[in-house]
């Protein structure tokens, strides 16, 4: 039974008071009966002198069948040798308090609060100890239990966070793995997809804990007994504690997969599972891991579905921009997609203050007389830099800017920031709009940009947004001459 503390306090300094060998044993008697806590006392040999009916509900055993018995024996070795060091120090004078879980040999596992009082004689010397333990098992599975539940909406928004904002499908799953598996203390975390037309099973993306290699690559479906389950290939999420103790083992021992949760992400001809795995330890999996399993599955699910949605989105429209444009502004999905820095006129210029905007225009101007640009070509270009530094400090907050040129010519301003980034639907009036702006749209700066860099590549996300403005010796000719 759980007892709120202060009462426990009350319990506690009631019979604390009371004298343990006084002559109204029956008073002291139903005071100790009716505490719903363990009240006992054993003398400084650790041998029970007194015991209140509680003793009996844990322990089975009777005041008297207690009585002149050594703590240990009642208790069990284990819990005995939990509480020595603080029945040592009660023993020495000191009262004790301490919580943890109690494995008694007649009581079974509890999480207990105990306290120690000793009792002192008039000339100071410990004749005995006073005992109060609190079963605060429910208290505790009340606490963990809010726990766990704080720790699930953490790990599904942080996955919920990464799929919103990202538009690349792959990163969508990573991001699953890595959070899930490590939230769960699992070995292994990743998806697999199936086909079972041509009896083949695909890992990747996957997640492994330190030490252990990665599983990704494609296998013989039906090599893998688990995937005989009729059940789980019919979309029923699938849990496994030890797979090694199953009839042919082989492909659970060589891929390191022992215990498994599977849950069916999507099920048409090809059917993809988000699994979550340990890899040389069975486990007893509760219902609050596979309940997470199935939550992440079914909302990356919609998140992939989304993200591919997205990037159909962006593809149209970075074909139509770059049409509109002549080839001009480039919409890219990721960094591979940007041209590499070229060689640097300084280091990273920090784009904090308007004195950064003088030293980017600074290191442009510089650039573009190296690579021998036409004074009309670099003011255009000196036009650009400056909207794209400008607009960094002004709608995000700050940002980092490299000026780097290349032997062919080529002058290039690349600017990054921290920002909001600018969203699609905002992206054409951005680039096309004459002083159409808002704090997600670069402002002005991103018409000036294309009016007067030959190239502008742009990637933008809710992370932040990198702008890269190229400028050659010589005015390249439109994309469709």
């Amino acid at each position: 039974m759980d007892v709120p503390r202060g009462e426990q306090d009350r319990v506690l300094e009631t019979v604390a008071a009371a004298d343990l060998s006084a002559e109204t044993p029956h008073q002291l008697r139903r005071i100790a009966d009716s505490a719903p806590l363990l009240i006992g006392y054993v003398g400084v040999d650790l041998r029970y002198r007194f015991n209140n009916r509680a003793y009996t509900e844990w322990f089975g055993l009777t005041g008297d069948e207690m009585r002149g018995k050594h703590i240990a024996d009642i208790v069990g070795p284990v819990a005995f040798a939990a509480a020595k060091e603080h029945l040592d120090a009660a023993c020495s004078g000191h009262v004790t308090q301490f919580d943890t879980h109690m494995s008694y040999q007649r009581g079974g596992s509890r999480y207990v609060h105990t306290t120690f009082v000793p009792d002192t004689a008039a000339g100071g010397e410990v004749q005995g100890i006073a005992i109060f333990v609190t079963d605060n098992s429910r208290l505790l599975q009340a606490q963990t239990d809010l726990m766990e539940a704080y720790k699930r909406e953490v790990i599904v928004n942080t996955i919920g966070r990464a799929a919103r904002s990202a538009t690349d499908p792959m990163l969508i799953l990573k991001t699953t793995t890595e959070v899930l598996g490590k939230a769960l203390n699992a070995d292994r975390c990743y998806y697999v997809t199936y086909d079972q037309k041509r009896g083949r099973g695909t890992v990747g993306p996957d997640w492994n804990r330190d030490g252990l290699e990665s599983i990704a690559g494609e296998y013989d479906m039906f090599a893998y007994h688990l995937n005989r389950n009729a059940a789980y290939l019919s979309g029923t999420t699938d849990v496994v504690e030890d797979s090694f103790a199953l009839p042919d083992n082989a492909m659970s021992v060589k891929l390191g997969l022992r215990a498994l949760v599977r849950a069916p992400v999507h099920q048409n001809e090809v059917m993809t599972a988000l699994v979550v795995a340990m890899s040389d330890q069975p486990r007893l999996w509760t219902e609050r891991d596979i309940s997470l399993v199935e939550t992440i599955a079914t909302q990356t699910r919609g998140a992939v579905e989304a993200a591919r949605a997205r990037l159909r989105e962006r593809s149209f429209l970075r074909d139509v921009l770059s049409s509109v444009t002549g080839g001009k502004l480039l919409l890219c999905d990721h960094p591979g997609q940007l041209p590499p820095v070229r060689t640097l006129i300084h280091g990273p210029i920090p784009m904090d203050s308007t004195a950064a905007l003088r030293a980017i225009r600074h290191e442009t101007q510089q650039a573009a007389q190296k690579c021998g640009h036409a004074a009309e070509r670099e003011v255009d270009l000196l036009t650009a830099a400056s909207e794209a530094g400008m607009n960094a400090i002004v709608h995000a907050g700050g940002g980092t800017a490299y000026v780097s040129y290349s032997d062919d010519g080529v002058v290039q301003v690349r600017v990054e920031d921290q920002g909001l980034g600018i969203t699609m639907e905002n992206l054409p009036k951005a680039a096309f709009a004459r002083g159409f702006s808002t704090k997600s749209t670069l402002g002005h700066g991103l018409k000036m940009m294309l009016e007067t860099a030959d190239r502008v590549y742009l990637l933008t996300g809710s992370t932040g947004t990198i702008v890269i403005l190229e400028q050659e010796r010589v005015q390249p000719l439109p994309a469709w001459l």
